[in-house]
């Protein structure tokens, strides 16, 4: 982790082992910065707070938690935020594979996610694609009229999502 503060920079690094039963999921090429100290915190106050923290050796053993809980629960479908954590372990693909319905809430990864593409950058997802290959692949997925006005598209987008959503809580 790198501060900078009024042009000076310190730099803090806080490895957690590898073989260590309480290291946080992570992808193969990043590695970790979280200290134990902060894990014990946070560990302390969410289960003080009711809920059940669980520590992955890896991204794999991280996605057979998460489709543990799934399953244990009777979830068929996933609402899921913008992360660079389920990214990098590919997690939506994980939660497809085992039948889930996987619905991104952020229009860019949306649009990342029913163009079977990855993102490109974390804050603007889309940024590599432009107004007439969204068009087109709004009119392909949802079987509506070519139509690049981007007011239209985002309205498209938000009336299936809006219903997805409305759906899950009521599934």
């Amino acid at each position: 982790m790198r501060q900078y503060t009024a042009g000076n920079s310190a730099s803090w690094s806080f490895p957690i082992p590898t073989n260590s039963a309480r290291s946080p999921a992570r992808s193969n090429n990043t590695p970790s910065t979280i200290s134990t100290t902060t894990l014990d915190q946070f560990t302390h106050h969410a289960t003080r707070n009711g809920a059940h923290v669980h520590f992955a050796a890896d991204g794999d053993e991280a996605k057979r938690i998460i489709l543990s809980i799934a399953k244990n629960a009777g979830c068929t479908r996933c609402i899921k935020s913008k992360t660079m954590v389920s990214e990098e372990i590919n997690l939506a693909h994980a939660l497809e594979a085992a039948g889930m319905d996987v619905v991104e809430t952020d229009l860019g990864e949306f649009i990342v996610q029913i163009s079977h593409d990855r993102p490109s950058h974390l804050v603007a997802p889309i940024v590599h694609k432009d107004r007439a290959s969204i068009a087109k692949l709004f009119s392909e997925y949802f079987g509506t009229p070519y139509d690049e006005d981007a007011k239209a598209m985002t309205m498209q987008a938000r009336k299936y999502l809006r219903d997805k959503f409305r759906r899950s809580i009521s599934e």
